[in-house]
């Protein structure tokens, strides 16, 4: 997801995928399966709790950009 470019607002928080004009949830989580990984291997490979790794594909997180950054790692 390294080459994805994300839209940060001034809160610090990512909004949208400009590149795809798609929620980063959505990308988040197509990327996830495209790679064959489940929310348990995402959430232990990027050191990230797996509720918020929930929250965040659910819709109802919204991830700084620090969170991003470790998930993109």
């Amino acid at each position: 997801m390294r080459n994805l470019d994300f839209f940060v607002n001034f809160a610090g928080k990512v909004q949208y995928n400009t590149l795809l004009g798609m929620k980063i949830q959505e990308v988040m989580k197509l990327q996830r399966k495209a790679l064959g990984i489940t929310q348990q291997d995402l959430a232990d490979m990027s050191e990230i709790a797996i509720s918020t790794i929930k929250k965040i594909e659910s819709g109802k997180g919204n991830p700084s950009l620090s969170t991003v950054e470790k998930i993109m790692d």
